[in-house]
């Protein structure tokens, strides 16, 4: 999955929490100290979601970094070997050797 895909999904569940958790909260009947406490828990709450979330996410980006660079790496060497070889055999004809 696209990061571009995972952000908008998380973006779109958080939006969507919130919205759902301040219609709960203000549809109960509550005092007024009762409404600011509970949205201060849910706050909270959200917050921790949040930042869970935002950690998995952050793994997976580093992960995936991590993979890039590996390719990258394999890349080079087999590219390396590619003209070593291109180099020798460019050298043998050029001498007289045989492949």
């Amino acid at each position: 999955m696209k990061q571009d895909d995972i952000a908008a999904r998380l973006a779109a569940l958080l939006a969507g929490l919130g919205v759902g958790a301040i219609v709960a909260i203000l549809a109960t009947p509550r005092s007024g100290e009762e409404i600011r406490e509970r949205i201060a828990e849910k706050t909270n709450q959200g917050k921790d979601y949040a930042k869970q979330k935002a950690g998995q996410l952050a793994s997976q980006v580093e992960d995936s970094v991590r993979d890039v660079k590996d390719a990258v790496q394999l890349g080079k060497g087999v590219y390396r070997e590619q003209i070593s070889q291109a180099r020798a055999g460019r050298t043998n004809r050029q001498t007289g050797g045989t492949d």
